[in-house]
């Protein structure tokens, strides 16, 4: 099983600082200390010795006794100070308060775990007691216009299971009542997300937390779909949607400011990113719904696993530019547009 990126972040550092404090140690005793394999130790000297700090020259990496290094026994030579504390600067520290600030406010609206809370509040004590007043001079308010009512339906919804009702309003300011069955809270784009099965529609869903004006819990136990197109027990009967029985899936990653797209399709599982973007997995039968869809979105697409689809999107959008030459019309001006290049150009 491979490593979490902030589990081996800590193991990596752990061996710069173990290595600078004992001068040196065997591959395997790394190994029986930090609870990996000697394989997995190989591989972390291999990535700290082409590390290092910007510039990337290399007099600016990590640096390790090659010869002892062939005979098992690891020994660091250059440390480039990762084995002292960090020693944050004013304006460091008052960026990084105001994020955990941020993260401790978030966390609130998705979590009641008091663990998670916890290390949020000891990491800003620490904050405060090693930088003294230069990481608090502004105070950070995180605020959206969520109701706490509705968090505390949502929430027990989830853990026990039961529909919603909810009152929501869509992009376009539309109130309409949407019956749902929560499955998880996320953030994005600094906003908080509702992922839930649609009843109404048979399909998952994602919902702005912000946009929900109003949500009543209901009696109905609805257990959480395991198979796509199969509605959820307890609800009416309805044709499936459309393309839910289609064999063919497709990942398609937009831009954070496509998030609409997510509440108005089906799709089997979001995928959040660390960019704000966010993947869509769609099991799609009518391949030219898809089509349309990305081209409506062309600007907003980042990537998609359907090489035909892609193909067809670039001779769309190509035939619609030649049309207006024809015409003698100027093509659309956008992102994208300049010169020849057509939005879905940016579809890769």
């Amino acid at each position: 099983m491979s490593d979490r990126t902030d589990a081996r972040l800590v193991r990596l550092l752990g061996i710069v600082t173990f290595l600078d404090r004992v001068g040196e140690s065997t591959v395997d005793q790394l190994a029986t200390r930090f609870g990996v394999t000697p394989g997995q130790i190989a591989s972390d000297i291999d990535t700290l010795w082409v590390s290092g700090l910007p510039g990337y020259w290399p007099q600016d990496l990590l640096d390790f006794d090659a010869h002892a290094y062939e005979s098992g026994i690891v020994r660091i030579t250059r440390t480039q100070g990762l084995e002292r504390p960090l020693r944050l600067g004013a304006r460091e520290a008052v960026a990084l308060g105001a994020a955990l600030r941020t993260l401790q406010a978030l966390m609130q609206q998705l979590t009641d775990d008091p663990d998670v809370v916890q290390v949020i509040e000891s990491t800003l004590a620490a904050l405060n007691a090693s930088t003294g007043d230069s990481a608090t001079p502004f105070d950070v308010s995180f605020e959206q216009p969520i109701r706490p009512d509705v968090l505390e339906v949502l929430r027990e919804a989830q853990s026990q299971g039961r529909a919603v009702d909810l009152v929501y309003a869509d992009a376009n300011d539309v109130t309409s009542t949407r019956t749902v069955r929560p499955l998880a809270l996320s953030s994005g784009d600094g906003r908080t997300y509702l992922d839930a099965w649609s009843l109404d529609a048979d399909a998952r869903r994602t919902y702005r937390l912000d946009r929900i004006l109003a949500a009543t819990l209901s009696d109905r136990a609805v257990p959480v779909p395991t198979e796509p197109g199969k509605r959820a027990a307890g609800t009416a009967t309805q044709s499936a949607h459309p393309f839910a029985d289609a064999s063919t899936v497709v990942d398609l990653t937009l831009r954070s400011s496509a998030r609409s797209v997510a509440e108005s399709v089906p799709y089997e599982e979001l995928r959040q990113h660390h960019d704000g973007s966010f993947t869509l997995s769609l099991r799609v039968a009518n391949l030219p719904w898809l089509e349309q869809l990305v081209l409506a979105h062309a600007d907003e697409v980042v990537s998609m696993t359907h090489e035909g689809v892609v193909s067809r999107v670039h001779e769309r959008a190509s035939a619609a530019l030649a049309a207006y030459a024809r015409a003698g019309f100027t093509a659309p001006s956008g992102p994208g547009t300049e010169s020849s290049r057509t939005p879905a150009d940016d579809v890769v």
